[in-house]
């Protein structure tokens, strides 16, 4: 069913809210990356699936919408961590006889 154009122009402004939104959101999880708060992580899942609601309802209604790139960007990958080094272990050897005998020497 087609849409009026009070709707259509709600609507496009609702998605344009959205997308501002959106792109605020995923700045910060860019700048705290693993350490993002997790109700970033959550406004982001939830701003996209507004974002794709309005756009199903907006072309359900015959209106031409362009998909934008953060529309339904997966989200961040936590960088992996960095490779665990064993601890350096130093061997012990004690020299017999000598002012320092039974002495530990690294």
């Amino acid at each position: 069913m087609p849409l009026d154009q009070a709707t259509i122009a709600q609507q496009q402004k609702l998605l344009a809210d959205h997308r501002q939104r959106l792109a605020l959101l995923l700045e910060q999880q860019a700048k705290f990356g693993v350490s993002t708060p997790p109700h970033v992580v959550i406004d982001i899942r939830e701003a996209q699936a507004a974002i794709r609601a309005i756009k199903a309802a907006l072309r359900e209604g015959g209106s031409e919408i362009a998909d934008a790139p953060n529309d339904d960007a997966p989200p961040a990958t936590a960088p992996a961590a960095p490779p665990s080094t064993p601890p350096v272990q130093q061997s012990v050897t004690a020299e017999g006889g000598g002012a320092d005998a039974g002495l530990c020497r690294f």
